[in-house]
């Protein structure tokens, strides 16, 4: 990044773009503290907006399973899952992907 990019543009390009917690950290860019504390924000609110869609994924899932219907999952948390850890460290959309 550029040095005239500003503290809040860098922050909401990287948010924007999924990548900030992933940038924070595998210290790819160095943050100042006031940075720092909005990253910290940013963590709690990915890890409780995370939680809750874990929860109605297995409330779907059970959902499913009792009617015999088998559901294939694919983006949001599940490849969350897969790939980051920990997982709430790539922001997820407001949806559930199910095939």
């Amino acid at each position: 990044m550029t040095e005239n990019v500003s503290e809040d543009s860098r922050f909401e390009f990287l948010s924007y773009n999924r990548i900030l917690l992933l940038f924070a950290q595998n210290n790819i860019i160095q943050f100042d503290n006031h940075e720092n504390e909005r990253i910290k924000q940013h963590l709690f609110n990915n890890r409780i907006k995370y939680l809750m869609q874990k929860k109605e994924l297995i409330r779907i899932n059970t959902l499913f399973n009792s009617n015999d219907i088998i559901a294939i999952y694919f983006k949001g948390i599940v490849l969350a899952e897969l790939l980051y850890s920990p997982a709430y460290y790539r922001k997820t959309g407001s949806d559930i992907d199910v095939y």
